[in-house]
């Protein structure tokens, strides 16, 4: 998971947390292919991931699965070429 959708996902469970003191949340950073395996398993009531889970994945939860798409962001490779010139 890329750091700005963990942040947004601690915001979120601060701002849940000051507002519904009668709700608890205790999410646990471990990778998307965990959190899916966690919640396919039915360990957990929710999940975040890098990626949509596959229909195969989504089969194996009784009670269904909600996708949320919740940020977009993209991951760029920069890099230094000492000897090259007139890069476009």
């Amino acid at each position: 998971m890329h750091l700005f959708q963990l942040h947004n996902i601690k915001v979120g469970l601060l701002i849940l947390r000051d507002t519904r003191s009668d709700v608890g949340v205790d999410y646990q950073s471990v990778g998307s292919g965990a959190g899916v395996e966690r919640f396919t398993q039915e360990l957990v009531d929710f999940s975040a991931s890098d990626v949509a889970m596959k229909d195969e994945e989504i089969k194996k939860v009784n009670g269904g699965v909600m996708m949320l798409p919740m940020t977009a962001g993209s991951v760029v490779l920069a890099y230094n070429l000492p000897n090259a010139s007139n890069l476009k």
